[in-house]
């Protein structure tokens, strides 16, 4: 089920476009890749003009600031909507300081007989001293690597 929250992208046939009508569908960008060429594809035979068959990315929404480019792969464009579903403004924040590779994301998970005894707060000013990067998402602080 799609949700109005989820990241969406707006693809429109371009045929139609050129020839001054509208034409395009809304889609979740959660649902998936197959999905995604489904409804292209869907709406690509609906066209008001005669054997459409190219496409662009018009708009997007629940993207938070991240470009989403008009002929962005659609692999790309599910891998980042799934990343921001699960992750929101901070994963948005991670993609916009990595330059959009989101593997490089710095999730450390310390041992919880390690946790208990650790201070976070004086670790995390020498870390931003040392070339890192702090982000405050709903008042809390996430360190990343520039590394």
């Amino acid at each position: 089920m799609s949700s109005l929250k989820n990241p969406s992208i707006y693809v429109a046939c371009l045929a139609s476009y050129n020839d001054g009508r509208l034409h395009g569908v809304r889609i979740d960008a959660t649902l998936g890749v197959d999905h995604i060429w489904n409804e292209v594809n869907a709406m690509l035979k609906k066209s008001p003009v005669p054997n459409a068959e190219e496409w662009a990315i018009h708009s997007d929404a629940n993207f938070y600031d991240i470009n989403i480019s008009e002929s962005m792969d659609f692999e790309s464009v599910v891998e980042i909507s799934e990343f921001l579903k699960e992750h929101g403004e901070l994963g948005a924040e991670l993609i916009n300081n990595y330059g959009g590779n989101i593997d490089n994301e710095l999730f450390a998970k310390l041992p919880s007989y390690i946790r208990d005894y650790f201070d976070y707060e004086s670790f995390a000013n020498d870390l931003f001293i040392n070339d890192y990067l702090d982000i405050e998402v709903d008042r809390k602080f996430h360190l990343f690597s520039y590394h």
